[in-house]
């Protein structure tokens, strides 16, 4: 089922030892190009951007994300500690 734009999605970094690393809570805003500055590549496809409710946005190709209520499910607070991260840092 393809995502909606405007959808509530989480974004995820990544997940291990029980702590689920993420960039925030957001909205898909659909399918565009990448900036240069993203990902190292740039190869002409489109790329789902997510636009972080702090104003920053992070692109498909640098998590993995889905529906807050699907990331919620699979990564229940009371079996995972979820750790806020900076896209910015990762970008570093």
């Amino acid at each position: 089922m393809k995502t909606k734009i405007g959808s509530r999605v989480i974004a995820v970094y990544e997940s291990k030892d029980n702590v689920l690393s993420y960039f925030g809570r957001e909205v898909y805003a659909g399918d565009f190009d990448l900036p240069p500055n993203v990902g190292g590549f740039n190869f002409g496809q489109k790329n789902p951007r997510i636009d972080l409710d702090n104003g920053q946005t992070v692109w498909g190709c640098e998590c993995w994300w889905g529906s807050e209520k699907a990331v919620e499910k699979q990564f229940p607070s009371d079996q995972w500690n979820w750790k806020l991260v900076d896209i910015e840092e990762i970008r570093k």
